[in-house]
Formats: C-alpha cells, sequence, structure tokens
C-alpha cells in the first residue's frame, strides 16, 4: 500500500526572480571585423581615416620565425670541427674535380652523395668557398 503524504507542514514558497534590466539599446555604429579597433588614425568620422587615434605596436619577431637561421655558436662549433677532422673523403674528390675544371661533374657527385640537387650545389658553392680561403692563405703566407 503506498504511504500517504504528510500535508499538515505547508509547502515551501518560492521567491520571485529579480526583475531583469532592459538590453542596452543597438546603436547605428556597426563593429568593425573582427571585433578590433580601426588602424587609420583621424578624428573624421567617415572616410579612409576614419576612427579612433590610436599608436601602433612594434611587435618584435617571433622564434617561430627564427627556425633555421645560423647561431653563433652552432656556427664556431661546424667551423672549427671543418679545421679539425679537414673534408670528408667525397669532398675531397669534389675538389680534385673543380681544380680540374669539372664544375658540372662535380655538382653531379656531390648530388649523388647528399641526396638532391638542391643539396649537391649548396656542397658545391661550400667547397669553392673553402677552396678559395686556401688560396687567400697561400698567398697571405707567401
Amino acid at each position: 500500500m503506498p504511504a500517504k503524504k504528510d500535508t499538515s507542514s505547508p509547502a515551501p514558497v518560492k521567491a520571485a526572480a529579480p526583475a531583469k534590466p532592459a538590453a542596452p539599446a543597438k546603436t547605428s555604429k556597426a563593429a568593425p571585423a573582427g571585433g578590433r579597433q580601426p588602424t587609420h588614425a583621424g578624428p573624421l568620422a567617415v572616410g579612409l581615416k576614419k576612427g579612433f587615434k590610436i599608436t601602433k605596436r612594434t611587435e618584435s619577431t617571433r622564434n617561430v620565425h627564427k627556425k633555421g637561421q645560423l647561431g653563433k655558436q652552432t656556427k664556431f662549433v661546424r667551423e672549427l670541427i671543418r679545421e679539425v677532422s679537414g673534408l670528408a673523403p667525397y669532398e675531397r674528390r669534389v675538389v680534385e674535380l673543380l681544380r680540374n675544371g669539372l664544375e658540372k661533374r662535380a655538382v653531379k657527385l656531390a648530388k649523388r652523395k647528399l641526396g638532391t640537387l638542391r643539396r649537391g650545389k649548396a656542397k658545391y658553392t661550400e667547397i669553392q668557398d673553402y677552396i678559395r680561403k686556401l688560396r687567400e692563405q697561400r698567398q697571405a703566407d707567401k
């Protein structure tokens, strides 16, 4: 059998919800795209230079844009390793080919060893600079 409800105590009374304030009236000016302040400075209300006068922020370069740039320490370490260890065997062959005037053959060899034409050309110019520095050192020693 279902239990009887106790009706002796009165039910709780809910408080009336406070009245909501009226919504602000919409103005005829529409917000700029993206909600940003206009970038043009001038006291005019219309035209290309309309808007609030502002000073533009100068943003520094972000670290993500520095990816791949050669740092001072890395450059120093690579030069030191090159000075101590010298050239790899295939690089010595490229030097010999360049001394004999076979530039195209030198690029082909570097391309084959490094995998792509872009890397091969970069290595070719690097070795040309290396040869030039050696010649300058020999001229300075004499």
